[in-house]
């Protein structure tokens, strides 16, 4: 196997790798949009329910209460959840870039080197006329 070729399966593993690692960064953001959606949807169900009527049996079992209490725990916890991913992405946007930068950089070589194979067999070639 020539250099050239060993190059381009290493130009091919590296583009193997930065893809792989897209595929992370994108599941991330799935999540992210996730969770994102039952924010909104946790914020819409805090704004929009009206009030209870102080004789109202759910108010006097104190289910308001209980109700805004589970909302504010489930707000922290999303909340929580997304400075997790957001994080991650972060961090898996800093190895993207330098998983991309390994894989121009191999794909380059590889082309140098068989443009340099392709001179030399040229060379090669005239020689022996």
């Amino acid at each position: 196997m020539s250099r050239a070729q060993q190059m381009a399966a290493l130009a091919e593993l590296a583009d193997a790798r930065f893809r792989a690692e897209q595929g992370k960064l994108a599941a991330i953001r799935r999540r992210m949009g996730e969770v994102e959606t039952q924010l909104a949807e946790l914020a819409r169900a805090r704004s929009g329910r009206p009030a209870l009527a102080p004789n109202d049996p759910a108010a006097r079992a104190g289910a308001d209460l209980k109700w805004q209490s589970w909302i504010e725990t489930r707000l922290k916890a999303l909340n929580m959840e997304l400075a997790r991913l957001r994080a991650q992405e972060a961090e898996e946007r800093a190895r993207l870039a330098k998983l991309f930068g390994q894989s121009v950089a191999a794909q380059r070589l590889s082309e140098r080197l068989a443009e340099e194979d392709e001179r030399q067999g040229e060379a090669r070639a005239e020689r022996q006329w």
